[in-house]
């Protein structure tokens, strides 16, 4: 299925996110990536990278959040239920759906939300976000305004590794900031907390394979967002094959999402594992707060002083190579 713009608009109407200005893809941006792209990145064979059970998967990754944040509950909510939901003959309205709606989920643990191992390879993984849909598209907008945000399972790979959990980790990062509707402000923003557990895990806890795995995992997707944004501009935002794959103005977005968070994720990893232990408190008590709704991962970035500017300085990121 393409996706398109509007399905792009959809997502962010039912997540509480923004589009903020246009996307500037300027010299010192060019610079900065041509800067990355000289640097000594390893390769890492995927067969090098040992198999870990499903259990210790889970018991890693609990132990991360035990040991750094204050965790709360989400909203479950699986396809059955919704089905079921939906067939209530007292349902005219969006009003009716959405009241009905907000009504059923189950408060979970996120640990305790359902895992589908299916993904190929070693990394990755997906938040699945239950959503309703409707045939009347003016409905289906004036819908997503009023839902909350549940969930119904989280999609990891085949193959369980270390670099599985921190595609957990990732994820149940985004569990916690999702279930607060509108917490991110900024779709370019989306990424940056889920990409910074992700590596923090990594460095913390795991062996030095795992996270030179990671980030080169990151740059070079950073490298494929870069090069896929310049082309498509230099095509005159005219949908076309990109990679073999047909590309618009969704994958755009996405792929400016994704070049934006994990250069603001990078630096914000750079300056928590620095030699100043006051400001890694300082940043994981502002992770606790966003976690907990009582303040977005805007302020959070304005307050430790990440912006669109000086992510864009690539000497940061020779030293993570290191």
């Amino acid at each position: 299925m393409i996706r398109t713009i509007d399905d792009l608009d959809d997502y962010m109407l039912l997540h509480g996110h923004k589009r903020t200005g246009d996307f500037i893809l300027n010299d010192k941006l060019i610079n900065c990536i041509v800067d990355i792209n000289n640097l000594d990145i390893p390769e890492i064979n995927n067969n090098k990278i040992k198999s870990l059970s499903k259990f210790l998967l889970k018991k890693h990754a609990y132990t991360f959040f035990n040991d750094y944040y204050n965790i709360h509950e989400i909203g479950y909510l699986s396809d059955n239920k919704l089905k079921a939901l939906l067939n209530n003959k007292e349902i005219s309205t969006t009003s009716d759906i959405s009241d009905i709606y907000n009504k059923s989920a189950k408060m979970i643990n996120p640990f305790k939300l359902p895992i589908n191992y299916k993904l190929d390879g070693i990394n990755g993984g997906t938040l699945v976000t239950q959503s309703v849909l409707t045939e009347d598209e003016t409905l289906h907008k004036e819908l997503l305004n009023k839902l909350n945000l549940y969930f119904t399972n989280i999609e990891l790979p085949k193959r369980t590794t270390e670099v599985s959990t921190s595609s957990y980790i990732h994820e149940i990062t985004h569990s916690q900031l999702e279930s607060h509707k509108g917490i991110i402000e900024d779709f370019n923003n989306v990424e940056v907390l889920s990409i910074f557990n992700e590596l923090l895990y990594a460095y913390n806890y795991c062996e030095p394979i795992i996270f030179k795995k990671l980030l080169t995992n990151r740059l070079n997707s950073l490298f494929l967002s870069f090069n896929s944004i310049y082309e498509y501009k230099e095509a005159n935002f005219i949908k076309s094959v990109i990679g073999g794959i047909e590309y618009g103005d969704f994958d755009y977005h996405t792929d400016i999402k994704y070049l934006i968070s994990t250069l603001k994720a990078l630096k914000l990893f750079i300056k928590c594992t620095g030699d100043d232990r006051v400001t890694k408190y300082h940043i994981i008590n502002l992770i606790n707060k966003v976690f907990n709704g009582d303040m977005t991962v805007e302020e959070l970035l304005d307050k430790i002083e990440i912006n669109q500017d000086n992510i864009l300085e690539s000497n940061y990121i020779n030293k993570l190579l290191k």
